[in-house]
């Protein structure tokens, strides 16, 4: 038994560095023959089941988010932060709030859920995960500062949902809200808190990783100092995925940071990756994304057919509304090719899919079938968004629906 699971971990493997290849000859995603081998392998054929994973199940999605937001940051020149920033705010809010009221209004008047249930759905659909965003769009060929503006709303939005759906679970159980506290404090003061952090840890780790170097054995251990950041940030209630997020990016770009900190800090230079250094996490991120998305596949569960059916409806309505705020938020710096393929851009991923499970523990006992329900559709949302993500990007990038999608851009 265990070979055959050495031998499947190693089919797994190389068929992810074949979907690579692939998706370089022929445009399709690798990240969707991924899923769908993980959806063979779940729910299809029941041959796993995400329980099995135990603990490594619970920590592959927070590993793969942190790797993902780190190795994008570590691509990110802080030279065109600013103008990303300017650039991709009207997207990602418009986005956000479209997504999350379209959902609401379908789950609330379509589906009947109640009010905090029906936000909720909205909430947590309202993102788009930068998990599967960061992989996909390095290999999609759009300028950089398309690619800038995408990453910056993935991950933002990520954040943005996952603090205010936890927000309204935490109503819904004790039936009071503080509006201040959730807009103010734990939304833009956790986003504000984990940057800073992650700067101070990228400067820090900056002036010593030339002495780190010195020490045997010694390749994992920026990879070790992020998970460390990562977990003190969410210990003291700043925002992991921000910290990581700012890590890469500050410590890619220490060199271009004031000289004068360099002594403050004491230390004559400031460091950056080598290549070697580039190579080895490049490849830890290669195998933590295959595993991700094939966990990803086997944890997405189908087992209502009417709610598959509404999650795909649901699915194109918010490939409209993010058709029709890219239309209007991006016209004036991209091109009608840069706007066919960010209105593709709509996956939720693992933090959705994990969010949509919390209320089942959080209020074991009540309204469970209403919570079971929620998290069918939910997942099947998931599913189908990265299904037609992939299937446009391929169309668009081979040319043949272009010109189509064109016209209503």
């Amino acid at each position: 038994m265990e070979d055959i699971k050495l031998i499947t971990i190693g089919l797994l493997i190389l068929g992810s560095n074949i979907f690579t290849a692939v998706f370089k000859k022929t445009k399709i995603p690798d990240v969707l023959p991924l899923t769908l081998i993980g959806l063979f392998l779940g729910p299809i054929t029941g041959i796993l089941h995400a329980e099995e994973f135990g603990f490594a199940g619970e920590i592959l999605g927070p590993i793969a988010l942190i790797l993902m937001l780190f190795d994008g940051g570590s691509h990110f020149q802080i030279s065109t932060l600013k103008s990303t920033l300017i650039k991709s705010y009207k997207l990602l809010f418009g986005t956000f709030f479209l997504t999350t009221f379209s959902t609401f209004l379908f789950s609330l008047l379509l589906l009947n859920y109640e009010f905090l249930p029906s936000l909720f759905i909205g909430l947590i659909l309202g993102n788009i995960s930068p998990a599967i965003v960061v992989p996909l769009i390095k290999l999609i060929s759009i300028p950089n500062k398309i690619k800038n503006i995408l990453f910056i709303e993935s991950a933002v939005s990520d954040v943005i949902s996952i603090i205010l759906s936890l927000s309204i679970l935490n109503i819904i159980k004790i039936g009071s809200v503080d509006y201040g506290k959730i807009i103010g404090l734990e939304v833009f003061g956790s986003i504000i808190l984990a940057i800073i952090f992650g700067t101070l840890g990228a400067i820090i780790w900056s002036t010593i990783l030339n002495k780190i170097r010195k020490f045997p054995n010694t390749m994992f251990s920026s990879l070790a100092f992020l998970f460390i950041l990562f977990g003190l940030s969410d210990f003291f209630s700043f925002n992991g995925p921000i910290t990581a997020l700012t890590f890469g990016m500050i410590l890619a770009n220490s060199k271009k940071l004031p000289k004068e900190l360099v002594t403050k800090f004491g230390a004559l230079n400031f460091e950056e990756f080598n290549d070697i250094e580039r190579t080895l996490f490049s490849e830890v991120i290669f195998l933590v994304k295959t595993f991700f998305f094939i966990f990803l596949g086997i944890s997405i569960q189908l087992n209502n057919l009417k709610l598959i059916f509404f999650g795909f409806i649901l699915t194109i309505i918010i490939l409209i509304g993010r058709l029709l705020i890219t239309k209007i938020t991006v016209k004036g710096f991209s091109t009608k090719f840069d706007r066919g393929i960010i209105s593709s851009i709509i996956p939720k991923g693992l933090a959705t899919a994990v969010l949509a499970d919390i209320p089942i523990q959080m209020f074991d006992g009540q309204n469970t079938q209403m919570w079971l329900d929620i998290r069918s559709l939910v997942y099947s949302v998931i599913l189908f968004s990265i299904i037609f993500t992939s299937i446009l990007i391929y169309l668009q990038e081979n040319h043949i629906i272009d010109e189509k999608v064109e016209k209503y851009l």
